[in-house]
């Protein structure tokens, strides 16, 4: 029975067992064609031409591109054309190879089992006339509008075409050095949103521009161009941060890339500005050192590499020193030392004389402070005793009537001398070592007696005993005195009398006239 066209029939034969041949048992009506295809029509896509149609048959479509050719159309032939990303493939068909050079035309069939040949349907068939090219705009970002050496500039590109994001474009980001032809710095393909995106670390200053040339839908577009500086990079630093006045600090630096020989500028905040104070030559190492001794504060230097072809101005960052009081010792000079005199002067302490000279005499008044104060004995003047001078604990004496009253604190080692509780005088002492000595044989403990005595004879001379000297001794009880000696260590190491500095005994003499009070105790 002949079926219409586009129709196929199927039997269904069955052969009885032990009969003379087969059997038509029935006939099954013709399966019903699918549906011809429809709708069809052409798109531009990224970048080629988009088939898409509707009613898909049952099976797998057959699309061709039939330009070459005159109907009636073979479905078995050539040319099947690609799968488009991003839509089923029973509803369209990508040609990447479209061109706007001529028409194309294409057929569509709708097929029973997806194989070549057995077509349900005649095609649906469409011719593409060529499309007009659709501008495009690139454009691109810089993250940075300078960057130092070594330091990478990020620069993202945008490529769109009718106002979306074009994906897949093979686009070029195209560099040059100031003053030098441009060349390619990288090719890259657009991403989802039309998006490409590159780190790179440049050693000159740079100009950058993203480039498309284009293609058969997409017009050529270039960003417009964006420079971004390139300067050196100067570390700086000072060595050491922090120095005691009349010490030397560093400045030190280096320019990177190196530039050896070249000169670099070292300047210094002041209260106009930043000030040039040195213009050092740059070493084979491109490294630079300027020692520099400042008064006592706080200072701000910075150093600079002068712009160049192709290059910026370096400026580094801001390296700061402070310049503290130094720590006096016996044998300096200068303000310090006399402001430490004057300090130590007007909290009674007996230094000699103000006269800007740290003398024998001002490390033993250093000494006496330290020990009133509990501060290790050391007799030099640093920061500990410059900060507890201004705040110090000070000493309370215990008498507070208006008789004269020198008072000699066994646990601190110093001699106070006051009247109504007010003192007049503090003055470092070395007492009894409580350690066993002999004399003729005899077995003693240097101890300096406790108690409440007064002077009662004083030796203007040096006296000489089987102990050793006494210079000018003003004896307060039996043979112990206060006397002046070549020896007052920072601890008791005398065999019990109360020993001063000489030249404290010369200060101290007549002052520690007969009937003056001597009171001797512990903390």
């Amino acid at each position: 029975m002949p079926s219409r066209p586009g129709r196929f029939t199927r039997a269904l034969v069955f052969v009885a067992a032990g009969s003379a041949g087969a059997v038509l048992l029935t006939a099954l009506p013709a399966a019903s064609a699918p549906a011809l295809v429809s709708g069809l029509s052409a798109t531009l896509a990224a970048h080629g031409l988009q088939l898409s149609w509707s009613n898909p048959a049952s099976g797998t479509p057959i699309v061709r591109d039939v330009t070459s050719e005159s109907g009636p159309y073979d479905p078995a032939g050539p040319a099947v054309l690609a799968t488009a990303p991003g839509c089923p493939a029973t509803t369209c068909r990508y040609d990447g190879s479209f061109t706007n050079t001529s028409s194309r035309r294409y057929a569509v069939w709708s097929t029973e089992d997806g194989s070549a040949g057995t077509a349900s349907s005649a095609p649906e068939v469409i011719t593409v006339d060529p499309m007009p090219v659709v501008a495009t705009s690139a454009a691109l970002a810089a993250s940075v509008t300078s960057v130092v050496y070594n330091r990478p500039v990020v620069l993202t590109g945008t490529l769109t075409r009718a106002g979306l994001p074009l994906q897949g474009a093979g686009v070029k980001v195209v560099s040059a050095v100031l003053g030098a032809a441009p060349s390619v710095l990288a090719s890259l393909t657009t991403g989802v949103e039309g998006t490409v995106r590159l780190s790179y670390v440049p050693k000159r200053a740079r100009t950058y521009r993203l480039v498309f040339d284009g293609d058969a839908f997409s017009g050529p577009s270039a960003s417009p161009v964006r420079t971004v500086a390139w300067a050196p990079r100067l570390p700086v630093t000072f060595s050491p941060g922090v120095v005691e006045w009349k010490q030397t600090a560093t400045f030190k630096g280096v320019v990177e890339p190196w530039f050896p020989g070249a000169t670099a500028v070292v300047q210094r905040l002041t209260s106009t500005g930043w000030t040039t104070v040195a213009r050092p030559t740059l070493s084979s190492s491109s490294r630079f050192a300027v020692p520099v001794r400042l008064p006592i504060g706080r200072y701000a230097y910075r150093a600079l590499f002068p712009k160049a072809t192709s290059r910026s101005t370096g400026v580094s960052a801001t390296a700061y020193v402070r310049v503290t009081p130094r720590t006096l010792v016996q044998g300096d000079y200068g303000p310090d030392v006399l402001a430490a005199e004057k300090r130590l002067a007007a909290l009674r302490y007996d230094v000699g004389r103000v006269d800007s000279s740290f003398t024998y005499d001002t490390r033993h008044g250093v000494t006496a402070f330290q020990k009133v104060e509990g501060l290790a004995r050391t007799g030099r003047w640093s920061a500990v005793e410059r900060a507890r001078a201004a705040k110090p604990r000070g000493f309370r004496m215990r008498f507070r009537d208006d008789r004269l009253t020198a008072e000699v604190d066994i646990t601190r080692q110093v001699l106070v001398l006051g009247r109504n509780g007010v003192i007049q005088t503090i003055v470092d002492v070395s007492t009894g070592s409580e350690q066993p000595y002999y004399q003729d044989g005899v077995r003693y403990i240097a101890r300096t007696p406790r108690g409440v005595f007064s002077i009662n004879r004083k030796i203007d001379g040096i006296r000489v005993s089987k102990l050793g000297e006494l210079y000018r001794p003003s004896y307060f009880y039996k043979g112990w005195a206060v006397h002046g000696s070549g020896s007052v260590p920072t601890y008791p190491a005398s065999h019990g009398c109360v020993r001063i500095t000489n030249p404290v005994a010369d200060r101290l003499f007549q002052r520690l006239a007969i009937g003056t009070r001597v009171a001797v105790y512990d903390e």
